[in-house]
């Protein structure tokens, strides 16, 4: 409702927004009456490999098999991962009429534009920073 004040009506009710108060409650009651919920997205994730633990055993002593033969520093050894991250983060949840089987999402179109962020870490716990 504050957002609606200080944007929509500014000009009909220009001093509302600082003095409009209100509990949560107040907008859960303006759902109810108006038949309106809060609806999630829903979104099939990737899936993990069932045997993940053993994938991540086996990598863990191939890499002390390798520091033990070849005593590397732990300076040597090194992880890193990217990541997007999006310009518009569409949220999850949104207000819609109760028993829509569609929630539509608004966003301001950039949704598909990302940046890469890389994460470093090297096995002594130092960071590996790199300026583009």
């Amino acid at each position: 409702m504050k957002h609606l004040l200080e944007n929509d009506f500014k000009d009909t009710y220009p001093d509302a927004s600082n003095t409009f108060v209100a509990p949560d409650q107040w907008f859960y009651r303006f759902l109810r009456r108006h038949k309106l919920s809060l609806r999630r997205r829903t979104k099939i994730g990737q899936k993990l490999p069932e045997n993940l633990n053993e994938k991540l055993v086996a990598f863990q002593r191939f890499i002390i098999r390798h520091h033990q033969a070849q005593d590397y520093d732990l300076a040597q050894i090194g992880n890193m991962d990217e990541t997007p991250i999006f310009f518009d983060m569409v949220g999850n949840v949104t207000v819609e009429a109760k028993g829509n089987k569609t929630v539509h999402i608004r966003t301001t179109g950039n949704e598909k534009n990302w940046f890469t962020c890389v994460l470093s870490v090297l096995a002594n716990g130092t960071n590996i920073r790199t300026l583009f």
